[in-house]
């Protein structure tokens, strides 16, 4: 209640003093055109400036809010997609701590191509693969050249053996 009667009081004192700046600064405005001439008072033609630009601003953000509502969803669903992969490689990982090898090699697995951490996926896919006694290959890791570090965000160094030579 305090709070209200402060700002009731703020809010005339403020008025009261844009009042007195009213009467003692009168001013006044001309725009000339050509011939034709627009004279307004001071205070009149501030608000209308103000006015405009409000207009302009809104005016402005609702054309951008047409023209691109399609990169704001692509945005929106790409971060939906690679949030949800998070939590699906949370869960494969919690899965594979916990010895539950096949969803853990699922989940891990249908999470890889929208998550950020590809490889950390894949790899503990093959571990998962590997203590149910099968092999499972990394995607793009057995052929060597470009698509193994694009698809799991790493690269493959050289043997050791080869640089001896």
């Amino acid at each position: 209640m305090r709070k209200l009667i402060l700002l009731i009081v703020a809010g005339l004192a403020v008025g009261a003093l844009f009042g007195h700046l009213m009467m003692s600064v009168p001013g006044y405005w001309l725009i000339r055109v050509g011939d034709t001439s627009v004279q307004t008072s001071f205070w009149f033609g501030l608000v209308l400036l103000l006015g405009a630009f409000i207009v302009l601003h809104f005016a402005l953000r609702l054309l951008t809010g047409i023209i691109r509502p399609v990169g704001r969803f692509r945005t929106w669903n790409s971060r939906a997609r690679n949030r949800r992969a998070m939590k699906r490689t949370v869960r494969g990982l919690v899965a594979l701590t916990e010895g539950r090898w096949k969803k853990a090699e699922k989940t891990l697995v249908r999470a890889a191509d929208d998550s950020s951490t590809p490889l950390v996926n894949y790899l503990s896919a093959a571990l998962a693969a590997h203590y149910q006694g099968r092999p499972r290959e990394v995607p793009g890791a057995s052929e060597p050249g470009p698509a193994d570090h694009r698809r799991c965000g790493y690269r493959r160094w050289p043997d050791a053996g080869a640089a001896d030579d």
